[in-house]
């Protein structure tokens, strides 16, 4: 009987010590939610990151109201995917409204550039006189490459080219713009142009650089204003990539040979990216766009073509449009991908031949590099 006892009484504490565990695995689970170690959200639904300048506004998803941008940014998850009707709102301010797309698991960051209502002109009498002021020197703030940033390269043979953008700020009353760009231990620069009338330019050649002379490439602007030159701006780096990094595959190869992928007969190659490439992210904040480029071989007899891309666990596709008249495509969206979705995406093209739709071309793959990579 003293056997017994001491048995059942133990059941309570065995009960305790079950629960002290769930309780710290839950706790465990939450943590690695909020930190985005693992996807938590509800599979095949949205969620849209909205801020607003001012901060304090309150947020409406279809008439509903989720919250407000007091304390920053307002998260709104579990979301279908289709349009969505945003609504910002804020005393002394007017109203802000956007219809946004949104794609099953995908996470949409919106800024929301708020406007003052109309105020009456200041009634305060106009100082008699000012103190002093030195005149502000007028130098343009460099926006892009972001420093470090690592910087496209051409391909051996003449199949790429160099493509580089630079932006900067305008400035009220500058005539035209100076641009220097040069490697780290050249005497000469690759860029030296003083007409530009806007505030950018794209700097394209086909070449390529080699390894020993992809880092520390430095670049700055100046502007002409009131009939001067002002002085320069502080000098950016920036690198660039490896040679042959992305470059389309030899004519004298196809590229399905290439990648070892075996496409049916009659059905468009696949050209751009090639397999495994690393593709571009956006930025949180909604700094940078999402900017993704393909390309395939044109087909005898095709009068459109279809692209499909979609991700690896995803179930709706990014891109899915069947009226293509060209042979390349380029996706952009106001965007980032978070970090457990860059691995995998998969894309493939089928042709419109003789009145009917033909068999797809083998899937590629390809990855997205981290968000924030190369951001302005």
């Amino acid at each position: 009987m003293d056997d017994n006892k001491s048995f059942w009484t133990t059941i309570p504490g065995i009960l305790s010590a079950i629960a002290g565990l769930l309780v710290a695995i839950t706790g465990l689970i939450t943590a690695l939610c909020q930190f985005e170690v693992i996807n938590c959200g509800t599979q095949g639904y949205g969620s849209i990151v909205v801020d607003s300048r001012p901060r304090g506004a309150k947020v409406f998803v279809d008439a509903n109201l989720k919250g407000t941008t007091t304390d920053g940014e307002l998260t709104v998850t579990d979301l279908e995917e289709g349009s969505h009707k945003l609504l910002l709102t804020k005393e002394k301010y007017k109203s802000w409204e956007e219809t946004v797309s949104l794609a099953a698991d995908e996470r949409l960051f919106i800024l929301a550039e708020m406007k003052k209502e109309d105020e009456k002109p200041s009634t305060q009498p106009t100082p008699s006189s000012q103190p002093s002021v030195l005149p502000t020197p007028k130098i343009p703030t460099l926006v892009r490459p972001a420093p470090g940033v690592l910087m496209d390269n051409g391909c051996t043979g003449g199949r790429d080219e160099i493509k580089w953008a630079f932006t900067w700020s305008p400035l009220p009353g500058a005539t035209k713009y100076h641009l220097y760009v040069i490697g780290r231990t050249a005497t000469n620069p690759v860029v030296d142009l003083d007409n530009l009338l806007a505030p950018s330019h794209i700097h394209t050649r086909t070449a390529h650089i080699t390894s020993t002379h992809t880092r520390g490439w430095r670049w700055k602007v100046r502007a002409f204003v009131d009939g001067a030159w002002q002085p320069w701006s502080a000098e950016r780096t920036f690198d660039v990539e490896k040679e042959n990094t992305d470059c389309p595959e030899k004519e004298d190869t196809k590229p399905s040979e290439q990648a070892g992928e075996v496409s049916p007969p009659g059905v468009p190659s696949l050209v751009r990216p090639a397999p495994g490439v690393l593709m571009d992210n956006g930025c949180t904040g909604g700094r940078e766009e999402i900017k993704w480029t393909f390309t395939w071989s044109p087909l005898l007899g095709a009068t459109k073509y279809h692209l499909y891309v979609i991700g690896r666990t995803a179930t709706n596709p990014v891109v899915d449009l069947n009226n293509l008249s060209a042979t390349t495509f380029m996706h952009t969206r106001k965007a980032y991908i978070t970090s457990i979705h860059t691995h995998g995406w998969r894309w493939k093209v089928r042709a419109y031949v003789g009145g009917a739709w033909q068999a797809w071309s083998a899937e590629r793959t390809f990855d997205v590099e981290r968000e924030n990579t190369d951001c302005p």
